[in-house]
């Protein structure tokens, strides 16, 4: 696709990326940027202005400034569309490759040469696979239910085959990759919003509230952990958020009956983080419960941490907090249900001016460290090191 080539003057060489490429439809229609040959330096303030349609997930946002960032340095950019590695013939004229999905292997053999960056976004693929099918078996062992996996993922075998990668998680996340974590860089996740002001809280009504906001995979996401948390909690409030769990979601088939009999309880379903709906639930609510079998970092749960929210979490969803906020450490469901009952509870009951510290430690957290800022830091940083060159300057917005 060309990206930059009009912006630079004398290109260092090539560069290859596979990702996800919602963002190039959206920056190409904008005038000021076709003109510019996606000029490095203007790019940011318009990524800013198109930062409502970017905002469905971080990954659009993250996905241009990988773009901006290798223009910046002197490399044309052509961006795969929707990881289809197959559409290239030949990388033999690639200085640069960047692969999240499974193409790296094979543009590796072709092109030993190039320099290579696996963006891994997750835990490695086997824990991964592993960790959603132990969630499931675990409901089929508690409810006797089976239903189909959400999460699983190919072998994505570009670790092997890179000169660097990349990882959001902490270091729980980053020990999953074995022998090739040494190669693995942290890159800190941004947030879809993190432009949110921490106002006063009712904390009478809030004490009492949890939220749990997540995507599809919803045992992936251990949401039926904390549903079985809560039916023991009746005195503790429950609104679970996100994709999946609109009325004729599965999950009702497995946990409906019990849910109506449950007024603790309310699953909702999608929800933009941006609106004023959700800004109002998140001031209702004293933490965020989200016990995922397997994740990067959690997108949605450093979104909670801008609100101020407090987590209760498991290592793998790859907060580096824990230190000062132990995460959930169970290994089977029993465990993790217990652990869930005695940590909301641990939370109701606590003083409100411990209640205060903890939200603002989460989040001057969260804005110190999930930011557009941030990202686009720990990416030059990685790009550097990959490429033995400057970093590049930040991104704005």
């Amino acid at each position: 696709m060309d990206l930059g080539k009009q912006a630079i003057r004398n290109p260092r060489g090539r560069a290859l990326v596979s990702y996800i490429t919602h963002f190039v439809k959206l920056v190409n229609e904008h005038l000021e940027v076709g003109r510019m040959g996606w000029n490095p330096a203007t790019l940011p303030d318009v990524l800013e202005r198109l930062s409502t349609p970017l905002s469905s997930h971080t990954m659009h946002w993250e996905s241009a400034e990988i773009a901006r960032q290798l223009i910046a340095l002197g490399f044309v950019v052509d961006y795969v569309y929707d990881r289809r590695g197959d559409v290239i013939d030949s990388v033999s004229k690639y200085d640069v490759i960047v692969d999240e999905w499974t193409n790296l292997p094979s543009w590796a053999e072709q092109n030993p040469s190039a320099r290579k960056l696996f963006y891994a976004t997750g835990a490695h693929w086997i824990y991964h696979n592993r960790s959603e099918l132990t969630r499931h078996a675990w409901l089929f062992q508690r409810r006797g239910v089976q239903i189909p996996t959400f999460r699983q993922v190919p072998p994505l075998l570009g670790c092997g085959y890179c000169d660097l990668a990349t990882s959001f998680g902490n270091s729980f996340g980053r020990s999953t990759y074995g022998p090739f974590a040494h190669k693995v860089r942290k890159l800190w996740i941004s947030a879809t919003d993190d432009h949110v002001d921490l106002p006063a809280k009712n904390w009478d009504g809030a004490r009492r509230q949890f939220l749990y906001l997540g995507s599809t995979g919803w045992v992936h996401r251990g949401l039926d952990l904390v549903l079985e948390a809560f039916l023991a909690m009746p005195e503790l409030m429950l609104t679970a958020v996100g994709s999946g769990l609109d009325a004729n979601a599965e999950i009702h088939r497995v946990y409906g009956d019990v849910i109506r009999h449950a007024p603790n309880i309310s699953l909702r379903g999608h929800m933009n983080v941006r609106s004023p709906e959700f800004y109002e639930l998140a001031s209702q609510c004293n933490g965020v419960v989200y016990p995922s079998a397997s994740e990067g970092c959690s997108g949605a749960i450093v979104q909670c941490l801008h609100h101020g929210l407090i987590p209760i979490v498991t290592p793998i969803v790859g907060l580096e907090v824990h230190d000062t906020w132990p995460a959930l450490q169970g290994e089977s469901d029993d465990r993790l249900i217990e652990e869930l009952r005695t940590k909301c509870r641990e939370l109701a009951h606590k003083p409100e001016s411990e209640l205060e510290d903890l939200r603002r430690y989460f989040w001057e957290y969260a804005r110190r460290n999930h930011t557009r800022q941030s990202y686009s830091r720990s990416l030059s940083r990685v790009l550097a090191e990959l490429l033995n060159c400057p970093q590049v300057a930040e991104a704005g917005g």
